[in-house]
């Protein structure tokens, strides 16, 4: 069983500047569940890179009228996902902050910019 996963990008000299040439990828958010767990609300989310490029730093939000809403628990967050890879992630937030509202699934990344699509508030 995977405890942990990391991704480091390790440069000489700290010269980071050639992450700013790097080519766009293409990943694609899936909302596959959401559910009310007592008092919270759980969404369990599929991000797919379906593209030839590393999807470096992805960093999934819920959001309403474009604020962030927290507190929000992550299985995961800033993601790197390589071409082809898929990963299922949940989030679980306080019922009350979503009741009567229209949350947002919020995907952004270094070289990701998916944007942003409406989510079930069950």
């Amino acid at each position: 069983n995977v405890i942990s996963s990391n991704t480091f990008w390790l440069q000489a000299k700290h010269d980071y500047t050639s992450m700013t040439s790097m080519k766009k990828a293409t990943v694609k958010a899936t909302i596959l569940k959401t559910e009310r767990i007592k008092s919270d609300i759980s969404y369990t989310i599929q991000l797919s890179n379906s593209s030839d490029q590393l999807a470096f730093f992805i960093n999934p939000q819920i959001t309403i009228s474009g604020e962030e809403v927290m507190p929000a628990f992550w299985s995961h967050n800033y993601i790197t996902l390589t071409k082809g890879e898929s990963i299922v992630i949940m989030v679980k937030c306080p019922a009350v902050l979503i009741n009567g509202k229209s949350p947002k699934l919020s995907v952004s990344g270094w070289n990701v910019a998916l944007g942003e699509q409406y989510v079930p508030s069950k």
